[in-house]
């Protein structure tokens, strides 16, 4: 392999590691990287590259070691502290992730970056009081809070809203907005106008949730604060044993159609997520392995996958009924969701449509998880109509599919009228 010449070469030898990584093409991503630190051993970033090679391949453990050695070269490198705190905590040692992070702290006092990560950590660990205070560090809620500033409009500090009309912007993915939305009723039951701007295929489904006065697309000047959604927990103090309103709060329009009937469970099943967000892979079920699940007899699947990632030419494809021509918005998925007996998904918006709507829902977590589904509990505060089923080694969903199937038998028993 040819040696780079000099540090753009450098920074590029590690871009195509990480793109040979991203086709998943580890054998040529692991050669890269070991020369990258044959070449510079005292350089972190062939460690950081190697760290994730061994996420990839699902070694947590791996990961987290490596990145300890690059924090050793470099002691007071930000990046070196922020990577083995992440590698900590994937490999579920969240307490020397939060001692990695309180230590860079000291170091970078006022970095946003490192204070945002800080308080993801402790928004896992339970510390929800500063979780949520340090997580408002984050960069969409600094460009939010810069936005305002432009329209002359105040962030809401927990002000009395008595008249006071009030902005809620979305700032991430649409399951962060059908979550928080929830939080809309206190603000208005002090008296506020609520206006919450979110994604245009949320707006129909938002619009009814109680006390949203109005939702739109882009910020106005006519309003007394502003402030994102995902901040209202903290003025709420929203704990992890007491997340408040957990009731349903999110209502489906009347159905445009109406599926026919049948004495078979009707299951709606998704499998994948946004391609774009950092942790679908980790969190996505491999469609293959769902086959088991769809050849279940005596029971409707219906397909509510949203992608590319579809059934069509799948060898079970004549078990599912694909419904992502007819979804639509959140509004007319929602109505379907409604129609279905149960719904079974992976971490993404669709967990929080049907919980929000208090559907029944059973939700399959990665070993490596995010905040909101922390610990070993089937059951979550967040939807009293949602059941987890938790990977207990990364990577591998069979032990999960086979638990699901192994429940689903007892529903598929259950005369509809008793479900």
């Amino acid at each position: 392999m040819q040696k780079p010449q000099h540090r753009m070469s450098f920074d590029r030898f590690l871009h195509l590691g990480m793109r040979a990584l991203k086709k998943g093409d580890a054998k040529r991503a692991a050669e890269i990287f070991h020369h990258f630190n044959d070449l510079r051993p005292a350089d972190p970033r062939g460690y950081f590259g190697l760290a994730q090679l061994e996420k990839y391949q699902w070694a947590f453990q791996r990961a987290h070691h490596l990145t300890r050695k690059a924090l050793l070269l470099q002691p007071n490198n930000l990046r070196c502290y922020i990577s083995h705190a992440t590698a900590c905590s994937d490999d579920l040692e969240l307490q020397e992730a939060l001692r990695m992070m309180a230590r860079a702290l000291v170091i970078h006092p006022l970095n946003h970056d490192l204070r945002t990560h800080f308080g993801l950590l402790h928004l896992c660990a339970g510390d929800w009081r500063r979780g949520f205070t340090l997580y408002d560090d984050r960069g969409s809620r600094r460009a939010l809070l810069q936005q305002l500033k432009k329209f002359n409009i105040a962030p809401w500090r927990g002000e009395p809203l008595d008249g006071k009309h009030i902005l809620l912007a979305a700032e991430q993915g649409a399951g962060d907005v059908l979550q928080f939305v929830r939080y809309v009723a206190p603000l208005a039951e002090q008296g506020a106008k609520v206006t919450v701007i979110c994604q245009k295929n949320l707006r129909g489904l938002i619009a009814q949730v109680a006390g949203v006065h109005a939702v739109g697309a882009t910020i106005s000047g006519d309003t007394s604060y502003g402030e994102a959604l995902m901040t209202l927990p903290r003025h709420l103090q929203v704990t992890p044993r007491d997340v408040k309103l957990n009731q349903p709060y999110l209502v489906a329009p009347t159905a445009k159609e109406v599926l026919p009937a049948t004495d078979k469970p009707r299951i709606g099943v998704s499998w994948t997520g946004n391609p774009a967000h950092s942790a679908n892979r980790e969190r996505s079920v491999p469609i293959a392995e769902l086959a088991p699940l769809f050849a279940l007899e005596g029971i409707e699947f219906y397909s509510f996958q949203f992608d590319s990632d579809t059934v069509e030419d799948k060898p079970f494809a004549d078990e599912v009924i694909d419904l992502a021509p007819r979804l639509g918005d959140f509004g007319q998925t929602a109505s379907y969701v409604k129609q279905m007996d149960l719904i079974i998904t992976i971490d993404s918006s669709l967990a929080h449509l049907a919980g929000g709507l208090g559907h029944p829902v059973w939700l399959m977590l990665a070993r490596q998880t995010d905040w909101r589904w922390i610990g070993d509990e089937h059951t979550t505060p967040w939807y009293p109509s949602m059941r987890l089923f938790r990977q207990t080694t990364a990577g591998d969903w069979t032990p999960v599919l086979e638990q699901v199937a192994a429940t689903l038998q007892t529903l598929r028993a259950t005369p509809r009228a008793a479900r």
